[in-house]
């Protein structure tokens, strides 16, 4: 914005030093302070930087209110709006998917032993990460995060959630010979992993192995 130009000289000294202190203060670097601005009808678009987070009173609670989440809450409800009905009636799935969400998924990392495929369930040996059987080898751990070459550092989580893909929605998974199935094992030990709460993701959640008879 230009300048303004500054008042026109009159015959009234004292309205002529008046003008000229308004021209002063219009003009000035600083200008009008805000606390004496009238901001009667004014709107919040007429701010230039309007920050979200500085409004006052953003956190809903009573009627025709809204709730402000953050972004592992955020997460966790679109995933919760996705998995079936039988998965939500669970209430040990509901803990886990609250707590994975909430910042307590835990994971491990280690050498891989072997190589090692995404989902597998693994265990752990010599201070390495191999793929667990339900028979020798059923002490399992974790789950892995990604394929790993033998050799390399291998991540397993050992609590919350892995992307996967094709996963029987709803259905506890379970170590099978080298993989994870979602059908327990007729022989051997039955360890059950997690659930699938996605087709595409597994909340794990290893419980304790039961030796069938």
């Amino acid at each position: 914005m230009l300048p303004l130009a500054q008042p026109p000289q009159g015959n009234d000294p004292a309205l002529t030093r008046w003008l000229f202190l308004l021209w002063k203060r219009i003009n000035s670097a600083a200008g009008m302070a805000w606390g004496l601005i009238d901001k009667t009808s004014s709107n919040l678009t007429d701010i230039e930087t309007r920050n979200h987070n500085d409004l006052q009173t953003i956190q809903g609670g009573t009627t025709n209110e809204h709730y402000h989440l953050t972004s592992a809450q955020n997460t966790a409800l679109t995933i919760w709006a996705g998995i079936t009905p039988e998965s939500k009636e669970d209430t040990g799935v509901a803990a886990s998917l609250i707590l994975a969400h909430e910042g307590l998924t835990t994971s491990m990392s280690l050498e891989a032993g072997e190589n090692i495929t995404l989902g597998d369930p693994l265990y752990v040996s010599a201070n390495k990460f191999y793929v667990a059987d339900n028979t020798a080898n059923f002490r399992v751990v974790a789950i892995a995060t990604a394929t790993t070459t033998l050799g390399l550092i291998c991540e397993g989580r050992t609590f919350g959630s892995v992307v996967l893909s094709g996963l029987s929605v709803g259905t506890p998974y379970f170590l099978g010979n080298l993989v994870i199935q979602n059908t327990p094992p007729v022989a051997g030990y039955v360890v059950c992993v997690g659930q699938a709460i996605r087709s595409d993701l597994l909340l794990v959640n290893i419980e304790d192995s039961i030796l069938l008879s």
